[in-house]
């Protein structure tokens, strides 16, 4: 059984299911973790909310846009190393990013609401390339579809890429036989769970984790030291709202399945 997850962003898999990827490997499975949205903005003409969020992650040239990505990759390999993964890398700019081919400065995403709001109906052509593209990657890990198992995000914080990932997997393999995994940390609001378990459609799987993988987890989420300041103050708050977090779910992850009644 080969075991692919989807991430949206470089860190999205490791923080929702890190503890879960090692404690595959420790199991020696095989495990890859692909990363959709890890290409390089699409033009040096960025929209003023991007060259925003740039500053606050501290880019203050947008010549330095390139070097940043290529410092996440980095944290990113860091990151798989320690949790006994690979990875993976599609060459699709984050949203803040995407344009309309040819029309300038007609940037899909151009705010907070925007980006987590509905996906632009422009982007559907995106979904199927991305949807084709799993495929043949799946396909090349084992053409038995019954010889893989697929993680996605479940979409818990509503962020477009997310969607993106979803909307692409299902599409690709159709919602059934997917697992779907809480977006964290946009997971910690509870509220935002009560749909999924309110739903009899869906049901859940809590992953127990063992001391040493969710150390792991932590050490693999820290990793990604650009990424802290976005989250949280520092690396030790960092480790204490992720043993927290999984204080919740028994010291575990919780994963989702569809499973729709007749």
């Amino acid at each position: 059984m080969h075991h692919l997850f989807l991430s949206p962003h470089y860190d999205d898999a490791i923080y929702s299911c890190g503890g879960t990827i090692a404690k595959l490997a420790q199991a020696g499975k095989d495990i890859t973790v692909l990363t959709v949205c890890a290409g390089y903005p699409p033009s040096s003409n960025i929209s003023p909310y991007a060259r925003s969020l740039h500053e606050r992650w501290g880019i203050k040239d947008d010549s330095a846009v390139n070097e940043m990505i290529d410092i996440r990759r980095q944290e990113d390999k860091n990151a798989l190393a320690i949790v006994g993964a690979k990875g993976m890398y599609f060459d699709i700019a984050d949203c803040i990013y995407r344009l309309e081919s040819d029309i300038p400065n007609s940037w899909f995403y151009q705010s907070d609401d925007d980006i987590f709001g509905r996906l632009n109906g422009n982007e559907d052509s995106l979904i199927s390339v991305i949807a084709r593209s799993i495929l043949d990657i799946a396909d090349k890990f084992s053409p038995n579809p019954n010889k893989i198992r697929v993680y996605i995000p479940l979409t818990i914080g509503n962020h477009v890429d997310h969607q993106l990932v979803r909307y692409a997997a299902e599409r690709a393999f159709g919602a059934e036989t997917l697992t779907y995994y809480q977006d964290y940390p946009y997971s910690k609001d509870r509220q935002q769970l009560k749909t999924y378990e309110s739903s009899v459609d869906w049901t859940s799987t809590i992953n127990y984790l063992g001391e040493e993988v969710i150390y792991q987890k932590i050490q693999a989420v820290a990793a990604y030291r650009s990424q802290i300041s976005t989250f949280w103050a520092d690396e030790q708050t960092m480790a204490t709202d992720v043993r927290e977090y999984l204080r919740a779910w028994g010291n575990g992850e919780l994963f989702w399945r569809y499973t729709p009644t007749l």
